[in-house]
Formats: C-alpha cells, structure tokens, sequence
C-alpha cells in the first residue's frame, strides 16, 4: 500500500511540473509568434507619416510622436517612471525649423566673363539644417578637413585667409581608426567643431562635402552653410591644376595641410526660423517584474526617436531610426501582453535628441530614473532594419548575459548569430549605447548584420519605410523578447 502511494505521488508530481511546463512553453510561444512583420512595418509607416516631418528634435511633431510611443505603452500596461507620474523626462533644447531648400551658386570667371551655375535641391546639395536665414556671397576657400589642433600638430587654417569667405570642408578626419592618437583626432570630427572652428578664423559661411541632412550643429547667428553632393564638388576644382582625390592622399599620407583658394565665388542662401527656448524628452515606459526582490534590477532597452526632421523636404527617417523604435514597441508589446513570468523589470527608454548631440542619453544618464547600481545592463537599438543575421553587438564581453540570446537564436530562429566583444576606440560619442557604456553601465547593442538591400540611405530622403526589411525586424524583436525572459529569469546574474 505504502509503495502504490509513493508511486501514486510520483506520478503526480511529475505531471504538475511537466503541466507547469508546457504551461510556460505555450504562453512564452504565444509571444513569440504574435510578433508580426506587418504590425512592425505598421508601427514603422506610423512614425514616418509626413505630418511628424522627419520627428527633428525639439519640433512639435517631435512630441507628437513621442505621445503616440507613451500611448502605445500605456495600453500595454507599462507603467509611467518619470516625476510626476509622467511617460516623459523632459529636457531643454532649441527649436530650429527649415522653411526652404534654399539655393546654392557657384561663379566660374572665364577669360574677362563669369560663368553662374546654379545646383538643385535635392539632386545637387542640402541646405544646413541648423543654419541661419539669409543670403551670402563670397570666395571660396578649400581647408581640407577643417581641423586646427595643435595637440596634434596639425592645422588646415595655417597659411590660408578665410576672414569674410566661405570654407569648403571634407567630412570626417585625415586618419582611422586604427591610429594611435585616434581618440585625440575624434575630438575634432564633428560637423559642429568644424563649424565652431571656420567661425573662429573668421568665414561667413560653409560648404560641407556631403549631402545629408544633419541637425547636429548648433545654430549660429548670421553663419549660412549646406551640404554639397561630392561629385558636383569636382566642379570647385576645375582650373585650380590640383585634384581633390589626390589632395585627400596627401593629407592623410603625410598629416600635411594642403589648403588653398578656389578662386571662385559661391551664393548660399538658406530660409529658417530659430528658437532658443523649448524642450525636448525621452519616452520612459517600466515592465515592472513579478518578484519581490528581483524586480528592483533593471534591464534597460534603448532606441532614438528623433530624426532629422525636414531639410527643404520631408525625410521619413525609415532605417534611422523608426526601426529601432518599432522593435522595441515589438518587443513592449508581446512581454506585457503574453503574461510571461519576468522576475526582473524591463525599461524601455525612447531617446530624444540623439541626432543633435546624443543629448537625450546624455540627460538621462546624468539623471537617471533608475539608480546605476540596479541595472543589469542596457540593450541600444538603432538602425536594425535590414540584415540576414542577428546579433548583440558587445555581447562576448558579458557572456552570461550574451548566452541567453545565443541559446534563444539556436533554439527557435536559426540565423547567424554575431556577437563582438565591446569596443571603444575613443574620441567623441557616436551613438546612445556608447553614452550608457561610458557612463559605466554594461552597454550592448541590437544588430542585424549582412544587408540583404545594399543601397543605404544615410540622413537622406531615401530613407523610407520601403528601403527596410520587415522580416529581419521582426526576427531581431523575436530574438530579444525571448532572450529577455531567460535574463529576467536568470537568478545566477549578479549586478556589479
């Protein structure tokens, strides 16, 4: 009788465990497969709908997008986590608005003559998104990189006068990487130094070899500027004798300034409107966990809102960055709405101002909502829209954690998974996962390597919802959805 029972108990015991598990298997699958290309290519048509003009930092339409975020959180049951019970950290920033292309001219003189050509928009230039309004006209000086630092030994500006003229600068810096003062160099490789530093040596305006959108740059009175499109840049070099390709080589093969007069003469005219109070915010929405201690550490996911906004024109800001944000509305959703067990809390956090400065990180890091000491990690998506595998970039650098998503992929997705260990080589911030990773926090990053679509639209009109590959979002907000359970679940994690 006695061994019947023992028997009996056994057999119930296994059944309730093995019940309980196909329990949790079915509810953590229901999930999983209600992540669905179409709703995220939905999410994506959504925030890239012509009346948030681009979502540029700052605007109206910005806060609108921000709002349909925070709405879309609260009827998933996230909780609000900034003061006052709100959705949103809000922060000061500027309010600039581009109220035309603009125009842009060159004079060739010819013989006793000038020749006037005019470019278009968009084909030929961008107009600076941060420029001030008004016309110039005045000769044009190449100054290479448009770098001065004489830590580095190193000045584009020495033996040239530019006071009253407009420079002409390269994008980026003379060196890699891989250099040895490679920190030192990137200080000076933003648009907005080059800017403050041509100011300083007394030019009126800026051409910028490039053509995208660029909101980065702070505004500055009177100072006109645009993007130029590299090909029609051949055009500031014809009967000069000298060759740009073989300036450029010069430079970065020597560090040897080779600035000169173009003898030419540019017009730039620009058309905006510049506020100097306003704000901006991050979106915060709170998966709170299920148990009592546990909920308290914080796995923090990360993706910028904002985009360039409109620069003569509407840019939709498809791949950078609606495809991070919509993942991560993905990823909200089917968590909250699968009833899945999370010991620990998710926060997903929509930065604002990334594409002027990283300011929106910036702010949150300085005034964290969740203390530093109870964050597990933070995940930063940005630009995962087109790809054939999968990844955590970073990953290999924290393998307890990396470990879940690995086995998550092997388990139900089936991609090549890529997971690099974490790497700063230095120099100026680039992206909102760095400002996390600086500041002292894990800092990882969502990537979708090996583009299926090649063309790749960088701050251009381009950038579409069309350009992006639904099925690699979805996979992307499959793989986190799955590895976040088994890391919120995961009592061997120890914080720092």
């Amino acid at each position: 009788m006695k061994k019947t029972f023992t028997i009996f108990l056994y057999f119930a015991v296994f059944t309730y465990f093995v019940n309980a598990q196909e329990n949790c298997d079915t509810t953590l699958l229901k999930g999983f497969h209600s992540i669905s290309s179409l709703e995220i290519q939905s999410f994506v048509e959504t925030l890239c709908q012509p009346k948030w003009k681009g979502r540029r930092a700052g605007s109206l339409e910005y806060m609108e997008a921000a709002q349909f975020v925070a709405d879309s959180f609260a009827s998933w049951g996230l909780k609000p986590i900034a003061p006052n019970d709100s959705w949103f950290q809000t922060f000061p920033h500027e309010r600039i608005e581009v109220e035309s292309s603009g125009t842009l001219s060159i004079a060739f003189p010819i013989n006793n003559d000038t020749l006037i050509k005019h470019y278009t928009f968009p084909d030929d230039y961008f107009p600076g998104s941060s420029s001030a309004s008004g016309q110039i006209t005045a000769p044009l000086v190449w100054v290479g990189f448009g770098i001065s630092a004489p830590e580095l030994n190193y000045d584009d500006y020495k033996n040239v006068d530019v006071e009253g003229k407009i420079v002409v600068i390269e994008m980026e810096l003379p060196v890699n990487s891989t250099h040895k003062d490679y920190a030192q160099w990137s200080e000076h490789s933003s648009t907005a130094s080059k800017v403050k530093n041509a100011i300083s040596h007394g030019a009126i305006g800026l051409i910028f070899i490039a053509k995208l959108a660029n909101p980065s740059i702070p505004y500055h009175d009177n100072f006109v500027y645009c993007y130029m499109k590299e090909e029609a840049t051949n055009d500031l070099f014809l009967g000069t004798s000298k060759k740009r390709k073989e300036l450029l080589q010069e430079i970065k093969s020597k560090l040897s300034p080779q600035s000169f007069d173009l003898c030419k003469t540019a017009t730039i005219s620009a058309k905006t409107t510049y506020s100097p109070h306003g704000t901006c915010c991050n979106v915060l929405g709170l998966l709170e966990g299920s148990d009592p201690k546990l909920k308290d550490e914080v796995i923090i996911l990360g993706a910028h809102l904002d985009g360039v906004g409109n620069a003569g024109a509407f840019f939709p800001c498809a791949l950078d960055n609606a495809s991070g944000c919509v993942d991560l509305m993905a990823i909200a959703q089917a968590l909250s709405k699968s009833k899945v067990t999370l010991k620990r809390s998710i926060l997903f956090i929509m930065f604002g101002a990334e594409e002027t400065g990283l300011r929106g990180s910036d702010y949150y890091v300085s005034n964290p909502l969740i203390a530093k000491n109870q964050v597990v990690c933070m995940f930063n998506f940005d630009m995962v829209g087109n790809g054939r595998d999968l990844g955590v970039w970073g990953g290999d650098s924290y393998p307890e954690i990396n470990r879940h998503f690995k086995e998550a992929n092997d388990k139900y997705i089936h991609r090549k998974f890529h997971s690099p260990k974490y790497h700063d080589a230095g120099g100026r911030a680039r992206t909102d996962g760095m400002v996390f990773g600086r500041a002292g926090y894990k800092s990882m990053a969502a990537i979708t390597p090996n583009a299926v679509k090649k063309v790749f639209y960088h701050h251009d009109l381009g950038d579409t919802p069309s350009t992006l590959v639904p099925e690699i979002m979805e996979d992307i907000s499959k793989l986190f959805y799955l590895g976040l359970i088994g890391l919120a679940n995961d009592t061997t994690i120890k914080l720092k």
